[in-house]
Formats: structure tokens, C-alpha cells, sequence
């Protein structure tokens, strides 16, 4: 018998506590049977014995996943996804009980990528049907246990990369006597939560914003896109849509949609006047297949074919090509798809070099939009100023330009009453989900010699040892006779970034998080010095 929990008023699947405890003794007694109990500190040893987890997790899903009927479990999974996804809309709105918040955070929450990840095998076995016996028993006991490896799964290899990339230090306690024999103290402690950042966003962020306002995207792609694939972005993204309206039930969104990959690519065809290869490459750069998934990892969360921007699952039964899709599912991966566009991310099937050319147009016209978008905030907490600031005047005559290795300073400005001087860096990092993600914005503003955080240091610190200069300019431009008195300095970012975290010269702050910081105090709340 298949159990279910209610959580936040939406029934979904959990195992039991039988197969809990079948699972949870089959890996303690497989950890201690290769390492010995104790502490450890040593980064080394203890991704090895996360490894050894993760691997016997994968032995239960090769055991238990041939025994369950892979088209019936799709639509299992499916109906589980939408479940799911009802929890974690009530989770990211704050909606949730305190008891359900701390059962969704501390593992319910890896369900949904687990999911997923159970979809992408089926698929990549080529649904075939294994081991399953037709015994009710049997298969739903095959499914809790898949369910239980699958999540673990998720849980295992998000923590693994924050104990190698992310965290500083890692103790890990092995201890059989005590039920959590595998406790590294540093999992409590090191919470990301960016909920409430996302929940204030549309206060600072007007609607649609760039990164997801198609129309905007349309006029810079859409010829390149009609040379490449034969249709325009626009008509591109209006197919995927259909596709997903026309197979799925808006009315019954658990139930799985499908249709037979031919038919889709004869109506396109005929609807566009293209040719049945180029058609091919529309939906091919949102499907996912046996053949694309071949070396796909779990632990890989950057590798091109999964499902994160690709939401179609294609299957051949009896003979036909057809697709299976969760309508929840594929929709989030459209979204992301739309999202990752300015940031020069498209599916392969669809790049092409007139493609490349503008999406590096688009980029531009991204990152001038989000500086538009703080200078605006700027403006209406008072704060006056310029943004890409090449040069600043001094008069009529004379200009001082910035050096060429210190670079623009997106925004330099001063609030007059406040007597505060304002030098802002601008980043618009992407949405970032997974450990791996979180390691790229580390690259990118605290890696390397030549990182986000060194270049916003030689700019403020090029600001402080021009400040005679930068006077002048506002008072030239502005008309501003007051003296500053502090120089108040930041880096804000559309999302919030785990590199925020780890940056001490210098406050790094989400747009929703700094203005309403800003807001609610009546001094300058962030790294700052005095011009005295």
C-alpha cells in the first residue's frame, strides 16, 4: 500500500517508515563497513564516504526501478510533480505550518528534482519494462524504495559539492549509536534562503522583467532565428507552448501529456512552411531522449541534456516516437529556458552564428536594463547621479577620464541631505538552484585575480582617491554645494548570490534586499568610509 502525507492541505507520496528504516539501515551498514566511526575533518575523506553513499543509493535504484511498469510509473511520477509543486509554491509564499516548513526543508524539498531525475532514467532505459512482475506488492514496494534512493540522491550530491566548493571548514561525526550516525555539524548552520528577496522583487523590478519579457527578446533574435530555424524566437517559444497546451489538461495538470513526435512535426510544417528537419530542431531543443541523456549525471546539474530548460521526455512504443511530458515541469523548464536567454544560454539545436551575434546584443541590452533599473530605485530613495560612467566633467572644459584598467563605474551619485556619496556596482547574475551554479558566481566574483569584487575595489577605491575631482562633477553637473561627508559603497545583484557570503571588503546585496535595507534605516546601512 502506497502511503501519503498531507502537507500544507496537498496529499503527496511518502514511503513508509518500513522502507525508511529498510533504506536507512541498508547505508549505515554499508558506511560502516568501510569507515569507522569518528570524527573527521578532512575534506578529502569525507566526500569519499559521501561518494560511498551515493553509490549504494544508485544500487538501490538499479535493483528496485526495473521492477516498477515504466509507463504507469510515469504517470505516478507526474501526478507526484504536480503534487509536489503545489507544496513548493506554499513553501517559497511562507504559507506553510511550522512543522510542515521544517518536514518540507529537511527533505521533502529534494523530491521534486528527484523526480525528475527518475523521469530522465526511464527515459535513458528506453522505458523498458526490466524486471516488473505485475504484482502490487512488489511494485509499490519498489516504488517507495526508488522514491527514498532518489531523494537521498538529490540531498547527497547537493551537500557533497557544498562540503568540497562552498564551505570553508567540514566536521563530519560517524557515530552508529545515535540515529543521524552521519552529522556534519556545518549542515544546520550554512542556510541560503532567499525567499523573502524573491518575495519583494516586483516592488523593485518592474513587470515583466528583462530577463523573462520575450517581447523584448523578440526584437533583437527574431530574424537570426528565422535564418537558423525557419520560424522567429517569438514563434520558436509560441511552439513550445502550444505543444504543451494543446497534449497536456489545463483542467488536470497531474496527468501526463503526450503526443506522437510525427504528427508534431507534420502540423509544424504545414503551419510554418518549413522543412521537417528544421521542425526537427524546434522541439529537439527542448527534448530530452535516450540517446542526448547518455552520459547524463546527477552530480553534473551543468550538463546541457537534463531536465532543468528541457521538458520533453521522447519514448518510442510499439514502434512510434512519441513524447511524455508533466505539464507543471515543462512549463518551469520553459521559464527557464526564457530566463537564460540574456545571458547567451540557448539549447544547441537553435544557435547558429547569426544566433551567437545577437545574443551578445541582447546580453548588453540586459545589463543596461538592470542598471536602469537601480538607477530608478536610486533616484526614488533619493540619490542622484549617472550611470556607465566613463568620465566625469569637472567644468565646461575639462573632463577626467577613468583609467582603463579601473573600468566604468555603473553608478555614481550622492544623496544631498544624507551628505552621502554613492558608488554602485551592478551584476545581473542568473537564478542559481544547485551547489554547482553557486560555485560559477563564486568564480566569477571572488575567483581569480580578475574577479567581479577586485574590479568594484579599484573602482570605489579610484572614486576616494579622485574625491577632490568627483566634488567638482557634482557640483558642475548637479549643482550640488553641500559637503559629503561618507562615501557608502555596494555591489547589488538582481537575485541573491551565495557569493555575498563570502565577500568581507565590501557589502554584495540582492536589489529587493538592499532597498529594503535602505528603506527601513535612516543611515547608509552598508559598507562605507568616512571622507572627513
Amino acid at each position: 500500500m502506497l502511503h501519503s502525507k498531507n502537507v500544507g492541505g496537498t496529499e503527496i507520496f511518502r514511503a513508509s517508515e518500513a522502507h525508511e528504516r529498510k533504506v536507512y539501515n541498508r547505508v549505515k551498514e554499508c558506511v560502516f563497513r568501510h569507515f569507522s566511526p569518528g570524527l573527521y575533518t578532512d575534506k578529502t575523506d569525507i566526500v569519499n564516504i559521501v561518494n560511498l553513499m551515493y553509490r549504494e543509493y544508485y544500487d538501490i535504484l538499479d535493483e528496485y526501478l526495473p521492477a516498477i511498469p515504466p509507463r504507469e510509473f510515469v504517470a505516478f511520477l507526474t501526478e507526484q510533480y504536480e503534487q509536489y509543486g503545489k507544496v513548493s509554491d506554499a513553501h517559497k509564499l511562507g504559507e506553510l505550518s511550522d512543522e510542515d516548513e521544517v518536514f518540507w526543508s529537511s527533505w521533502a524539498i529534494y523530491a521534486r528534482r528527484g523526480i525528475k531525475h527518475i523521469l530522465e532514467l526511464l527515459c535513458r532505459s528506453r522505458m523498458e519494462s526490466g524486471n516488473a512482475c505485475g504484482r502490487q506488492a512488489v511494485e509499490e514496494e519498489a516504488i517507495s524504495m526508488v522514491f527514498i534512493a532518489a531523494e537521498e540522491l538529490v540531498s547527497l550530491y547537493m551537500r557533497s559539492d557544498n562540503y568540497r566548493n562552498i564551505l570553508d571548514e567540514v566536521t563530519l561525526r560517524l557515530d552508529p549509536d545515535v540515529y543521524t550516525y552521519f552529522h556534519v555539524a556545518q549542515d544546520s548552520s550554512h542556510q541560503f534562503d532567499k525567499r523573502q528577496a524573491f518575495r519583494e522583487i516586483s516592488k523593485y523590478v518592474p513587470v515583466p522583467m528583462f530577463l523573462q519579457d520575450t517581447t523584448a527578446h523578440a526584437e533583437v533574435l527574431n530574424v537570426s532565428f528565422t535564418e537558423t530555424t525557419g520560424i522567429s524566437y517569438m514563434d520558436t517559444l509560441g511552439v513550445i507552448q502550444w505543444l504543451i497546451d494543446t497534449y497536456s489538461d489545463r483542467e488536470q495538470p497531474g496527468l501526463p501529456g503526450s503526443f506522437v513526435w510525427k504528427d508534431a512535426i507534420r502540423k509544424l510544417t504545414h503551419a510554418f512552411s518549413i522543412t521537417a528537419s528544421q521542425a526537427e530542431l524546434i522541439i529537439g531543443g527542448f527534448t530530452l531522449s535516450a540517446d542526448n541523456m547518455e552520459d547524463r549525471e546527477l552530480f553534473r546539474p551543468k550538463q546541457e541534456y537534463r531536465a532543468y530548460k528541457r521538458g520533453f521526455f521522447r519514448d518510442q512504443s510499439h514502434g512510434v516516437d512519441q513524447v511524455f511530458f508533466s505539464r507543471r515541469m515543462a512549463l518551469e523548464c520553459l521559464t527557464l529556458l526564457v530566463s537564460d536567454v540574456p545571458f547567451r544560454k540557448l539549447p544547441p539545436e537553435w544557435r547558429s552564428r547569426s544566433v551567437n551575434n545577437a545574443l551578445n546584443t541582447l546580453s548588453l541590452k540586459a545589463g543596461r536594463w538592470f542598471e536602469n533599473v537601480i538607477a530608478n530605485n536610486l533616484t526614488a530613495a533619493g540619490i542622484v547621479g549617472s550611470t556607465s560612467v566613463k568620465a566625469i566633467s569637472l567644468n565646461k572644459n575639462e573632463r577626467l577620464k577613468i583609467p582603463a584598467d579601473t573600468g566604468e563605474i555603473d553608478f555614481l551619485g550622492f544623496h544631498e541631505e544624507k551628505k552621502l556619496l554613492v558608488i554602485i556596482e551592478v551584476k545581473q547574475v542568473g537564478f542559481a538552484t544547485e551547489p554547482r551554479m553557486h560555485l560559477d558566481d563564486l568564480s566569477k566574483f571572488t575567483g581569480g585575480q580578475d574577479n567581479y569584487s577586485t574590479r568594484f575595489i579599484k573602482k570605489y577605491r579610484w572614486v576616494l582617491e579622485n574625491i577632490d575631482s568627483v566634488k567638482k562633477h557634482f557640483h558642475h553637473k548637479f549643482g550640488l554645494t553641500t559637503e559629503l561627508n561618507t562615501a557608502g559603497y555596494a555591489m547589488v545583484t538582481l537575485y541573491p548570490t551565495i557569493a555575498a557570503t563570502k565577500i568581507e571588503e565590501f557589502t554584495c546585496i540582492s536589489v529587493s534586499e538592499f532597498m529594503h535595507e535602505y528603506l527601513e534605516n535612516e543611515t547608509w546601512p552598508f559598507s562605507q568610509t568616512s571622507l572627513r
